[in-house]
């Protein structure tokens, strides 16, 4: 827990000490307006990449393939949007290097394959049941103590 609450200190302190750098150079004005845009611009190639991203997912589980790697890259976006959010440059970097595909891509294969994700292209869903006949019907329910007014009643079945 230190060690993360350091980590968020650091981050914090190196991204308000290049602000002060960069207003310093260019304006406090300039310096607002171009964390302003480095978020809106952010966004919007998130989005884009995001449902690019949802898509092929989507194509890898028709094909019966596993969308591990767009999932892990939707993830990467996700952070790449936060990051982008975040004011201030440092973090504008970063989420700007997560927004490249092809890093993007390297990353969540060098992840996948260092956890074994991507073993097998291909997936499916087994039972344990794999033996046997499958049968199609219907099913009904007949009370025998019933009069038979209530049985007239029952016809509710197709």
């Amino acid at each position: 827990m230190p060690l993360i609450l350091l980590f968020i200190v650091s981050a914090f302190i190196t991204e308000l000490w290049v602000l002060i750098q960069i207003g310093d150079e260019i304006g406090a004005l300039s310096t607002v307006a171009a964390t302003l845009l480095t978020a809106i611009i952010g966004i919007a190639l998130v989005k884009r990449q995001g449902l690019k991203t949802l898509v092929r997912a989507q194509e890898k589980m028709a094909q019966g393939e596993s969308p591990a790697k767009e999932v892990f890259e939707g993830i990467a976006l996700f952070l790449a949007g936060i990051f982008l959010l975040i004011p201030g440059f440092v973090s504008d970097s970063l989420g700007i290097v997560l927004l490249i595909p092809g890093v993007r891509g390297a990353l969540a294969g060098f992840i996948l394959r260092k956890f074994g994700a991507l073993s097998g292209d291909r997936f499916s869903a087994h039972s344990r049941y794999r033996q046997g006949n499958t049968y199609e019907g219907e099913f009904s329910h007949q009370d025998h103590n019933k009069s038979d007014k209530d049985e007239k009643n029952q016809n509710f079945l197709p």
